[in-house]
C-alpha cells in the first residue's frame, strides 16, 4: 500500500499555504479606493489631498518595504498594516491632523497629488506591482 494519499495531502496543504501569504502581496490585494487630488473648494471634507488603500484580502497586510509611486515620485510606505478589509488614507506628513477622524492614516513627505491626473503605482517590498491605476480630471 502507497501513503500517496497524505503525501498529495501535505503538498496541498503546503501549496495552499504558499499561496496565501503569495496572494497577500500580490495583484490588486491592496487596491486604491479614494482620489482627493483636489480638496478645494471645500464641500463636506477636510482641506487635504489623500488616497485611500483597501486591503481586498482575509489577511493583515504588512506595508513594511512598499513603495507608492506618484507620476515620477516614489515614496517608501511605513511599516503599517491595513487589517484584512480594511482601509488606510494615505496623505501628506502635513495634514494627519485634518484627516485623523476619518480611519487609520500615514503621512508621506513628499505626497502630493497632480489636481489633472497622474499614474499611481503600488509595489510590495520585492518590487512586485501590487497595484497600477491612472486618473484624470475628466472622471
Amino acid at each position: 500500500m502507497h501513503s500517496f494519499p497524505s503525501i498529495s495531502l501535505i503538498v496541498l496543504i503546503r501549496c495552499c499555504l504558499l499561496y496565501g501569504t503569495l496572494s497577500a502581496q500580490g495583484f490588486n490585494s491592496v487596491v486604491v479606493t479614494e482620489i482627493m487630488s483636489d480638496p478645494t473648494p471645500v464641500v463636506g471634507l477636510p482641506d487635504a489631498e489623500y488616497l485611500e488603500l483597501f486591503n481586498r484580502t482575509n489577511q493583515s497586510i504588512s506595508l513594511a518595504g512598499w513603495r507608492l509611486t506618484i507620476g515620477e515620485r516614489a515614496s517608501a510606505l511605513p511599516a503599517v498594516a491595513i487589517p484584512a478589509g480594511g482601509y488606510l488614507l494615505v496623505c501628506s506628513r502635513t495634514t494627519p491632523a485634518l484627516l485623523g477622524g476619518y480611519g487609520p492614516l500615514v503621512g508621506l513627505t513628499s505626497f502630493s497629488l497632480v489636481n489633472s491626473g497622474t499614474t499611481l503605482t503600488l509595489r510590495n517590498a520585492g518590487g512586485a506591482m501590487v497595484h497600477f491605476m491612472e486618473f484624470r480630471d475628466t472622471w
